[in-house]
């Protein structure tokens, strides 16, 4: 789900936990990231809600959360952040890193 200033609050209000992919269109490794991305969405359905924020569109968000390099990845329980995760990941480390949070 894409997610802006207009709407994150409110998305990460409405869910316990949340895996925030920081990301730009511009940035080849951010494209190369979506299929692993789509896939975690996928097997945590239910568990975990998977936003992501466009760093170009939303630079507020990203500032808020430290994000200075993209893709990156924060994990939110409650609106608070318990992990974080720079550059690409595979599966794994997506999954090791939802499991930490």
């Amino acid at each position: 789900m894409d997610v802006t200033t207009k709407n994150f609050d409110s998305v990460v209000a409405s869910s316990p936990k949340v895996l925030v992919e920081f990301r730009s269109q511009h940035v080849v490794h951010c494209m190369l990231q979506r299929s692993v991305v789509r896939k975690i969405e996928d097997q945590y359905r239910g568990r975990f809600k998977v936003i992501t924020v466009d760093v170009d569109d939303s630079p507020s968000i990203a500032v808020r959360y430290n994000v200075t390099d993209v893709p990156a990845f924060v994990v939110l329980a409650g609106g608070r952040v318990v992990n974080r995760a720079d550059g690409l990941q595979t599966q794994s480390d997506l999954r090791i890193l939802l499991g930490r949070g």
